[in-house]
């Protein structure tokens, strides 16, 4: 098992013919093994993180694969994408009470960009330059 964001072009991560969507969301461990490994972690931990992931290694399939697992967590909890920003980083909520988890883009959120009372990171890319991870981690 080789340990990749999945095992498709992030590209035909769709529902449309040739999509593989529904096939990794029931084969998550198999087919997005890092992915799954960081839901893993996420649900089991509790602490409001940050997943930072680009486009095009699977933003989109990262984002569906946490929110799967955060419903089926017991209790459930919310995953933001960055629609959500604003409302991940507000003061009510500093502990992740309404959002537990927001799945960013590396290069949007990659500098200039604040993350309120995080707790974990969770960089699902390797950063291409050492400059890009000092960057990321704050």
């Amino acid at each position: 098992l080789g340990y990749c964001n999945m095992y498709a072009f992030a590209g035909t991560y769709h529902e449309g013919k040739h999509g593989c969507k529904d096939f990794l969301l029931r084969h998550i461990e198999s087919c997005a093994p890092k992915f799954h490994a960081v839901a893993k972690a996420v649900a089991s931990e509790r602490r409001k993180c940050l997943v930072m992931v680009s486009r095009g290694s699977g933003y989109r399939a990262a984002l569906d694969v946490l929110r799967q697992a955060a419903a089926a967590a017991r209790p459930p909890f919310a995953v933001a994408s960055m629609d959500e920003y604003t409302e991940f980083n507000c003061a009510a909520n500093v502990r992740g009470q309404r959002f537990l988890c927001l799945v960013a883009d590396t290069f949007h959120c990659g500098e200039g960009v604040s993350f309120n009372a995080v707790r974990a990171v969770h960089l699902v890319d390797v950063p291409p330059h050492p400059t890009v991870l000092a960057q990321q981690c704050g």
